[in-house]
């Protein structure tokens, strides 16, 4: 049987996939999502998660769509989610990240 993991903690994620490329997503378990990105990507390293606070756990996906449409300009041909960002960047897209999480 697989255990269905609880929408109770979901977290904002940025993983770092190497060569300047950073997917955004949404995981209740960012450490397994590693590991799941990993397969296709072997040096893929989780560079900020975020804790969803559990009231707006539902409307998980308004928070990537945040990020992703804050930092559109990164768009790659890897997907929505894979942003190409300098270093500077991906330090605002972190901050970003954290701030929306915590003023939810």
């Amino acid at each position: 049987t697989t255990k269905k993991t609880s929408t109770a903690d979901v977290y904002l994620y940025m993983c770092d996939i190497g060569n300047g490329l950073f997917k955004i997503g949404v995981s209740a378990s960012p450490q397994r999502r590693q590991k799941q990105i990993r397969t296709y990507s072997g040096k893929a390293s989780m560079r900020t998660t975020a804790r969803i606070p559990t009231k707006k756990s539902a409307a998980f996906r308004s928070f990537e769509k945040a990020v992703l449409q804050r930092f559109a300009h990164g768009r790659t041909s890897g997907g929505t989610e894979v942003l190409r960002l300098s270093a500077s960047e991906a330090n605002e897209c972190a901050g970003f990240m954290r701030a929306l999480c915590s003023r939810a």
